[in-house]
C-alpha cells in the first residue's frame, strides 16, 4: 500500500488478488495479459473506494513478474522495484514512477539533489489513483538459468543499498531467511515505512547466461512510462 494514505493496506489486498485472479482468466500474449491484469487490479481498488468515506485516496503500488516458458513478463506501477540477480550482480529491471525520476529524466534535476527534493516520495500514479487510463510499464525478460529475481517495496530500497541487496542474495541459502535478514537490516536503520520482499529463481532447461552477454541484450522494453505534460507543469 502507499505509506501516508489510508487503507493502504486493503488496496494492495484487493491489487494481489485480482490480479492472480486476473491473469488466470485472460487470454492472449503474456505481456498484454499482465498489464490487462493489472489495469483490471488498478480499476478494482478505484471502485471499492468509490463512495466510501475515507478511502478516497486509498492506493498501491504493483511490480509483478509473470514466468511463462523461457521469458519473465515484468509490469510496474509505482516505485516497488523488480531486481535481477544473474551471474552474481544485480540489476535494476524497473524505473521508479516517481516525481523526482521524472525531473532527472527531463533534465531538471541531478541525482544528488534527489534525496533533499520536496518531490522525493511523491508517486506519478498508483493502482487505484488515476481517473484517466492507468500506463503499465511493461518489459520481458529472456531467461538464463538460476536467474533470480527481486520484488520490493520502497521501505527497503530507501534504506538499503543495491550492492547490499546483491551482496545477501550471493550469500545463499532459504530465500524467506534473506528476505528476513532484509527486512531486518532496513528495520535496524529506521524502518520508517514497510518493507516487503520477495525472492525467486528459476532453472531448469534453460540457457545459462555467457561471458560476454548483458542483462540488457536480454531486456526488451515493451512500454516505459513518461509524463512530459506533468514535467512541463513543475518547471513552469
Amino acid at each position: 500500500g502507499m505509506g501516508g494514505h489510508a487503507h493502504g493496506d486493503v488496496a494492495s489486498t484487493i491489487a494481489i488478488v485480482e490480479l492472480t485472479e486476473a491473469m488466470k482468466r485472460l487470454h492472449g500474449k503474456s505481456p498484454d495479459r499482465v498489464r490487462r491484469g493489472i489495469d483490471h487490479a488498478h480499476r478494482a481498488v478505484r471502485d471499492a473506494a468509490a463512495g466510501r468515506t475515507g478511502f478516497a485516496r486509498m492506493g498501491t503500488t504493483l511490480t509483478a513478474v509473470h514466468i511463462d516458458g523461457k521469458r519473465a513478463h515484468i509490469g510496474h506501477v509505482g516505485d516497488s522495484r523488480a531486481y535481477l540477480v544473474r551471474g552474481g550482480k544485480i540489476t535494476r529491471l524497473t524505473t521508479d514512477q516517481t516525481m523526482t525520476e521524472i525531473m532527472i529524466e527531463a533534465g531538471l534535476m541531478n541525482e544528488e539533489e534527489r534525496a533533499y527534493s520536496p518531490y522525493a516520495h511523491q508517486l506519478a500514479q498508483a493502482i487505484g489513483q488515476v481517473e484517466k487510463r492507468l500506463t503499465v510499464a511493461t518489459s520481458t525478460l529472456e531467461l538464463r538459468d538460476g536467474d533470480t529475481f527481486i520484488l520490493c517495496s520502497d521501505g527497503l530500497t530507501n534504506l538499503v543499498l543495491d550492492r547490499e541487496i546483491e551482496e545477501m542474495v550471493r550469500k545463499g541459502g532459504p530465500f524467506e531467511d534473506t528476505c528476513r535478514s532484509l527486512v531486518d537490516l532496513a528495520n535496524m536503520r529506521g524502518g520508517d515505512d514497510n518493507s516487503t520482499v520477495v525472492i525467486g529463481s528459476v532453472r531448469g532447461r534453460l540457457p545459462r547466461a555467457s561471458a560476454n552477454e548483458t542483462v540488457a541484450s536480454t531486456h526488451h522494453i515493451l512500454q516505459a512510462f513518461h509524463v512530459p505534460a506533468m514535467v512541463g507543469a513543475i518547471a513552469g
